[in-house]
């Protein structure tokens, strides 16, 4: 049934529904259609991705032919174009058809696509393959397509141990087939570094991508992210201090500056944990985060600094902080290392989970003061759960936000969504501590945030980074379980 904007709505709410569920329902409408979208792309890509396996069991099945049925020369001097362009000496005839006759036989199965009782069995012949002939492993191609296919399945499967036990190894045994797709690998195995707490093992997630930053520059900036949610400053020090100059430099990129500006941030920190505000100890942390290079030296970057400083500790100018402010660049400044501070002492997380927490709700308050400027919010569902305006703390305006800013064309950015819920709910606890809001109050908004990451999480795939490091709501806040999973 239709409804036009005047009729009753039929909720029974006994409102116009222009006045009730339009928005609702028209927001609704909006994400079914992204979803159909995306699914009518994915089936096209499979359809793309099982032709090009069909053209490339035909170049297999030509090469290894009877010698009168096939055409040397033109096989020759095919396999010789793609040595050359790879740096890699052409196959004898012999170790040729080892690697046709592998194909041969996994091809079958591989082409199967959505089987993940085949998976294992795929896992398996390529592991032999690479322990009988690892002279020959790189000659298989499997980084084009094969390894980056079968590792969601792996970790569908329950497998993701050995999926990483396979990406370890090709690390240390094949570096010219890990370097090929190093961004999505390493990426891949620092997500579950940090999931199960082996700090130990980041390291060499980081070298490739210290050494070629620019070639996955959006996987390079989801480990920047990653790193600094999990307060992973040292870690996060030794990525950024030989590339954020060369990131932002770049003629290849339009925004590189995110490097730089975390290691401003990286720059402050150790005068945070001092806690010194004097005036000799805010010009010397003038003096160092301005040889970072990312702030021009001025009196208002100075400035900025020196607020932030005394926002961020239990001074008299942070207690002094009146949030009943309107919207303004610099009080959301003030409350976001305000913010930050209070995270560090309370929560016990380092500076770098504060403030990255603290930024993702800066672009939260952004976002929602730009949407209510252009009549895009519809802080439909947060009722009277509505608070300051400048902070746009409501349910219909965090689905929104959830919903429009943290999507691009590639799909959903977990990181940034996971991060902005988790924030969302210590942010409510930080206004209540504050005598700003009600404890009810920000127990309903709370439940609202549960409810987004219950929402979202459906839509995320296993292997997803955020995902298998929070895959509850009591392990994105810890502090409401005291059972959490292993």
């Amino acid at each position: 049934m239709v409804m036009e904007p005047n009729d009753p709505c039929s909720c029974g709410s006994g409102k116009k529904y222009k006045k009730c569920c339009l928005v609702k329902d028209e927001a609704e409408a909006v994400m079914q259609r992204a979803e159909e979208q995306k699914q009518a792309e994915d089936r096209r890509q499979a359809e793309a991705a099982v032709e090009n396996i069909r053209s490339a069991a035909a170049e297999h099945a030509r090469a290894s032919a009877p010698v009168e049925n096939r055409d040397d020369k033109f096989a020759g001097d095919n396999a010789a174009r793609a040595a050359i362009k790879l740096g890699w000496s052409a196959l004898s005839a012999e170790s040729q058809r080892l690697v046709d006759a592998w194909w041969d036989e996994v091809n079958v199965v591989y082409m199967a696509r959505g089987e993940l009782k085949q998976v294992g069995w795929l896992l398996e012949r390529t592991v032999a393959f690479l322990d009988e002939h690892p002279q020959l492993f790189r000659y298989l191609h499997l980084h084009e397509e094969f390894l980056l296919e079968i590792g969601p399945k792996l970790d569908r499967a329950g497998r993701k141990s050995d999926h990483c036990a396979l990406l370890l190894r090709l690390r240390s045994e094949q570096p010219e087939v890990y370097s090929r797709c190093f961004g999505y690998w390493d990426l891949d195995l620092l997500a579950e570094s940090l999931r199960a707490g082996r700090r130990e093992g980041i390291p060499a997630c980081l070298a490739l991508f210290r050494q070629k930053p620019i070639r996955f520059i959006e996987e390079f900036a989801q480990v920047v992210d990653l790193l600094a949610w999990h307060g992973c400053e040292t870690e996060l020090r030794g990525l950024l201090e030989p590339t954020a100059a060369a990131i932002e430099d770049s003629a290849e990129l339009v925004d590189g500056g995110f490097g730089m500006r975390w290691l401003t941030n990286l720059a402050m920190f150790p005068f945070l944990e001092l806690g010194d505000d004097s005036p000799g100890a805010i010009k010397s942390l003038c003096q160092q985060v301005m040889a970072v290079g990312y702030l021009r030296d001025d009196a208002a970057n100075r400035e900025w600094l020196r607020r932030g400083m005394q926002m961020a500790l239990p001074t008299e100018t942070e207690a002094g902080l009146d949030l009943k402010q309107a919207h303004s660049a610099r009080f959301d400044g003030d409350v976001a290392w305000s913010f930050a501070g209070w995270l560090r002492r309370t929560k016990d997380i380092g500076w770098a989970s504060a403030r990255f927490l603290a930024e993702a709700m800066l672009n939260y308050w952004y976002w929602a003061e730009n949407a209510k400027k252009g009549g895009k919010a519809s802080g439909k569902k947060g009722g009277k759960t509505k608070v300051v305006a400048s902070f746009g703390l409501d349910a219909g305006t965090l689905r929104d936000y959830l919903d429009d800013y943290c999507r691009d064309f590639f799909g959903i950015r977990s990181v940034t969504v996971l991060s902005t819920i988790q924030a969302f709910h210590y942010f409510t606890q930080y206004l209540v501590a504050r005598g700003h809001l009600a404890g009810a109050l920000a127990s309903g908004l709370q439940t609202a945030a549960k409810g987004e990451f219950e929402r979202i999480v459906n839509w995320l795939d296993d292997s997803n980074p955020a995902y298998r490091i929070y895959p509850t709501y009591e392990r994105l806040i810890p502090e409401l379980s005291l059972h959490l999973e292993p």
